[in-house]
């Protein structure tokens, strides 16, 4: 069976096309489309960082073996627990939402232990919670906090990313603070600005 000459180069265009696409799909590195809409904001312990109309600050790393909560052991762990008290403030007009929070090192990421994930704070208030994380405690040095907003639609985002200062150097003192110790896990508070 023969094609017509015109359907041959339409068929002939599209193959060229399609294997192009494949080349070109396979030479290109792994991007993630949405880094593109992505503004990092960099920030430390102690140091407070503006984010989507608010304020957020990481005022405490404890480290421990076990959590309790009202004073009652609720979880206990072979690794380390990793605790960050984050402290956020809402200057702007809308409510500031950070709903999801991610810590890590050494290319691995660890989810927050149980929730929530992040502060949600209105107008005019000032929320404390802590957040908790089960880490690897071989591997704590240049743990870092990814906090943000997760978004449904694509779009502009803001992610703050605190180092909470642990070098190498340092990681065994860390490590050493947590062994055996169980940490209190405050529940959320919030207090008007002012």
């Amino acid at each position: 069976m023969t094609l017509p000459p015109r359907l041959a180069s339409v068929l002939l265009a599209i193959g060229c096309v399609a294997v192009a696409t494949v080349g070109l799909r396979s030479t290109q590195p792994d991007v993630d489309a949405r880094d593109y809409n992505v503004q990092i904001v960099p920030g430390r312990v102690g140091q407070a960082v503006h984010i989507r109309g608010g304020e957020l600050e990481v005022t405490n790393v404890r480290f421990g073996s076990a959590l309790a909560e009202y004073g009652e052991v609720s979880d206990r762990t072979a690794g380390m627990f990793v605790v960050l008290t984050i402290e956020a403030s809402d200057t702007g007009t809308k409510d500031l939402q950070l709903t999801d929070s991610r810590l890590f090192s050494h290319e691995i990421t660890y989810d927050s232990y149980g929730f929530p994930g992040g502060p949600l704070v209105n107008p005019g208030f000032r929320s404390t919670l802590d957040v908790a994380f089960e880490v690897d405690p071989d591997l704590i040095d240049d743990l870092t906090l990814d906090i943000y907003q997760s978004q449904l639609i694509s779009g502009y985002a803001q992610h703050a990313r605190i180092s909470l200062g642990i070098t190498a150097e340092t990681a065994e003192r860390w490590r050493a603070s947590g062994r055996g110790r169980t940490l209190e896990v405050g529940k959320e508070s919030r207090q008007g600005i002012g």
